[in-house]
């Protein structure tokens, strides 16, 4: 058990080098560098010295996927901000038109005029007011 916690902490100390390298350099030169700086410092040593060529191809495989998936759901998450925000300008507009008509139907005016007043057709107001009476149920 000793001996794979020990490479569990060694291999950790591996992909830490890698993440700071590579935020002044390329993937490809990070993971290199943290190869060679691992067998020099006896981290992963033998392993690393063995299949050397292996950890690098994978590595810098792994580090790109990371990123692209990190890239990807930073895309989702402000796509899905950007849906919430415009739904919620869109329900600000409804609403807005709707108290707007109410004030109109309280002053007796007929949907005709209401549309005309403000700029909609007949349809719209008629679907809207239907829609405020399912509000008030």
């Amino acid at each position: 058990m000793w001996l794979f916690c020990q490479t569990l902490k060694e291999y950790m100390l591996f992909v830490e080098r890698v993440r700071l390298h590579a935020k002044t350099m390329t993937v490809g030169a990070a993971v290199h560098r943290a190869v060679t700086e691992c067998i020099r410092e006896g981290i992963l040593s033998d392993f690393l010295s063995q299949n050397r060529a292996e950890v690098i191809a994978v590595s810098i495989f792994e580090y790109d996927e990371e990123r692209e998936l990190a890239l990807m759901r930073k895309a989702i998450a402000s796509e899905a901000r950007k849906e919430g925000h415009d739904a919620g300008h869109k329900e600000g507009r409804e609403d807005e038109i709707k108290s707007l008509i109410r004030t109109k139907l309280q002053k007796g005016k007929s949907i005709p005029q209401i549309a005309d007043e403000l700029e909609r057709d007949e349809m719209t107001i008629k679907a809207l007011i239907q829609g405020m009476g399912d509000e008030a149920e």
